[in-house]
């Protein structure tokens, strides 16, 4: 889609009122059309010349997965649903929706054309980095998704246009900046759509209800730490010390924890904001009781005063295939995931020491759309 102010200037062009940008804007952000013709409020010998010249999206839906046989149509039951998007450039991108229970809707959107952070545990970074998304791409696949929704609550069994008794709320509900890519190595587009998403006259969103996720890039913490936006902020920590963390995350070579956690810290004075740490467990590589008292050790040490700031999302490890080997050192043959009952106990100790904690639930595996899987296939 293209922005209000973009389209102020095609209608300029056409010499046509300003108020017309503002429709057309809205017949995409909020009417969810998705072909022009569906647009009522506007003249219709616009819509073929709105057709060639403001395409309502600029991805093409390539696949989705689950289907139900047709093209482009997800089943009204599915929890996940994955679209693969191709670019204007014949690139392929992938994005998630996960349905939680009749009110939350939440889209994991890509921000980059694959990744250069090369996390050893991540289909995505295998693939290297080839582009970063525009904010436009960004926000097309959110509107994709709220138009996915739209369509499917109509032909949901039982469903009443005027109860609106559906089995799946109508609209998408929550936006995190988790996809593929690294969201603070593409700051400038990020922020822009998580503005458009917001946009009052547009789709609006509430910042509260979007996060970004970030592998740990201290530039990008910073700067974000003083925008004048309330989006929520993850971290994708994965371990409790620098040895371990920089072989799952290469990142940490450059932006080791001593200098990651400060900026944390500094975002959390600035912001008085809460931050999530995503935190995947690996099998016998950071889930025993020594790792889990060394993660309540680091955050005691960087939060002491703000531990209430401080929550812990705990992931069970996706697999992501074959791929390439593991890092040196780790003396595992495979990563895999702790047992549900490990899980619970390192949960525990986490909340036995006073930090908030959240044992993330497990959505899309057997479509390749889990934390970590997008990529691939």
């Amino acid at each position: 889609m293209q922005t209000l102010e973009s389209l102020q200037v095609w209608c300029k062009k056409k010499n046509l009122p300003n108020y017309r940008a503002k429709q057309i804007y809205q017949a995409i952000t909020k009417n969810l059309i998705s072909n022009w013709s569906e647009a009522l409020e506007l003249p219709k010998d616009w819509h073929e010349i709105l057709n060639k010249e403001i395409p309502i999206s600029t991805l093409r839906v390539k696949k989705i997965l689950p289907d139900e046989g047709a093209i482009n149509r997800a089943p009204t039951d599915a929890n996940t649903i994955k679209i693969a998007f191709q670019t204007h450039d014949d690139l392929i991108i992938e994005t998630v929706l996960m349905r939680h229970d009749r009110d939350r809707n939440t889209v994991c959107v890509s921000t980059q054309v694959g990744c250069a952070m090369n996390c050893a545990f991540c289909a995505t970074g295998k693939l290297g980095f080839t582009r970063n998304l525009s904010a436009e791409e960004i926000v097309d696949q959110v509107l994709e998704f709220a138009r996915l929704l739209n369509a499917t609550r109509c032909r949901t069994p039982g469903y009443s246009p005027m109860s609106d008794i559906g089995i799946m709320p109508s609209k998408v509900t929550n936006i995190v900046f988790m996809g593929m890519g690294e969201p603070f190595l593409n700051y400038e587009n990020v922020i822009e759509a998580i503005k458009i998403l917001n946009d009052k006259d547009g789709f609006n969103l509430g910042h509260r209800h979007m996060t970004i996720s970030t592998s740990g890039i201290v530039p990008g913490i910073l700067k974000f730490a003083d925008e004048d936006i309330q989006t929520n902020l993850a971290i994708s920590l994965h371990a409790s010390n620098n040895k371990l963390r920089s072989k799952l995350m290469p990142v940490n070579k450059k932006y080791p924890l001593e200098k990651l956690l400060p900026a944390v810290s500094l975002y959390m004075k600035k912001t008085n904001r809460k931050v999530f740490f995503e935190y995947i467990l690996f099998a016998g590589i950071n889930d025993s009781r020594e790792s889990t008292e060394e993660l309540v050790a680091l955050m005691k040490t960087y939060f002491p005063n703000q531990m209430q700031l401080v929550h812990i999302n705990l992931i069970g490890y996706n697999p992501i295939g074959s791929g390439a080997p593991l890092p040196t050192g780790l003396e595992i043959e495979k990563f895999e995931s702790p047992s549900k009952e490990t899980i619970k106990k390192v949960a525990d100790t986490l909340q036995k020491n006073s930090i908030l904690v959240t044992i993330r639930y497990h959505f899309g595996g057997e479509i390749n759309a889990a934390c970590g899987q997008l990529g691939s296939k």
